[in-house]
């Protein structure tokens, strides 16, 4: 076997030090040489299969060149696209600094010591920073992570209030949601619902939110309806099934209405209903989504009226917020607030 070139093989054959190599191959110090130079490096590089060993670098400058993403419900935030438009922009940006994005799980059937687990893992100095759902933030995790030297940003989805004095990150559904009240005539009062699921807390906090953007607003309350389902349980696979078999269920009931707001799959769902009943969405009764999954999934003919939660730009923010953050020592006294949009489309 060929024995690999080494970063000393590739300075000499471009015919500079070790360290203008090392510059030229980490994106936060290439812009230190000039961009021919930088280009003969990397093209020597290429040729002969040559990369810096992360472990070197990390050696060399003292850091891991890792960020931790710690959760706790990992199989449940992976079923939802949402979460992976998320992940994919906050991978993208750290990677375009060098980083790579390392994951913890907690497993919840070690639930007694899930505090020891997580304390052992942030003081383990295995990574430069941490993100962590703000679901696992206790008195003691708080306590440890105010003790590190090390930044930690805690995620949270659904927003909550900031706790424990712990840098957060979350989106705000308000300015879309008011978008979308704007255009629905007062005269609907009393004829828009909301379906959400029983057994999600998700879905309490956005009818929460579309509450709080009614008294922002001046309307009344009673201005729209909630049905939260009865499902048997709650997973994001089968919601669109859910949405399905509840229209189903309650079709004379939905027909009451003018427009019916849920979640995308769900209101997909319900669409799937009253189609096989000669209903037409987006003429005979009205519906508005949130996510934004057939943009999401560059569905070629998006037809769902949403709300886009914007979690391809929380991702992109959380890891551009990171990076600054290890760079510089210093964490953002505030939360950062990712903005909602709505987006019109044929169902309304």
């Amino acid at each position: 076997m060929k024995k690999p070139l080494t970063i000393d093989g590739i300075a000499k054959l471009a015919g500079v030090n070790r360290s203008t190599v090392s510059r030229a191959l980490n994106p936060e110090t290439a812009s230190l040489i000039s961009e021919e130079q930088r280009n003969r490096i990397l093209a020597i590089c290429n040729e002969h299969n040559y990369r810096p060993r992360a472990s070197a670098r990390a050696f060399a400058s003292g850091k891991t060149q890792k960020i931790a993403l710690i959760s706790s419900t990992l199989i449940h935030d992976c079923s939802l696209a949402t979460y992976a438009e998320y992940l994919q922009a906050l991978t993208v940006a750290i990677q375009n600094q060098g980083y790579t994005l390392t994951t913890f799980v907690l497993s919840l059937d070690n639930a007694e010591d899930k505090e020891g687990m997580l304390t052992d893992y942030l003081l383990s100095r295995q990574a430069d920073g941490y993100f962590i759902s703000s679901s696992l933030l206790t008195q003691r995790i708080a306590k440890v992570i105010h003790s590190m030297d090390r930044p930690v940003i805690a995620m949270s989805i659904p927003p909550s209030p900031r706790s424990f004095n712990v840098p957060t990150i979350q989106k705000n559904n308000i300015p879309a949601y008011m978008e979308l009240f704007r255009r629905i005539p007062m005269d609907y009062a009393g004829k828009v619902l909301y379906v959400g699921h029983a057994t999600s807390s998700e879905s309490r906090i956005k009818y929460d939110e579309i509450h709080q953007t009614l008294q922002m607003m001046g309307r009344p309350l009673d201005f729209i309806v909630a049905d939260f389902m009865e499902t048997p349980y709650n997973s994001p696979l089968v919601d669109r099934h859910h949405g399905m078999c509840y229209a189903e269920e309650n079709l004379e009931k939905l027909l009451q209405y003018k427009l019916i707001i849920s979640t995308d799959l769900t209101a997909l769902g319900i669409c799937d209903a009253l189609r096989r009943h000669d209903i037409v969405p987006g003429e005979d009764i009205f519906l508005a989504g949130i996510d934004n999954l057939e943009g999401i999934c560059h569905t070629p003919d998006p037809f769902l009226t949403t709300i886009d939660q914007g979690y391809g730009q929380l991702g992109t923010s959380a890891g551009n917020g990171m990076i600054a953050a290890i760079a510089t020592g210093i964490i953002q006294e505030h939360e950062l607030i990712n903005q909602a949009t709505f987006i019109r489309r044929k169902s309304f």
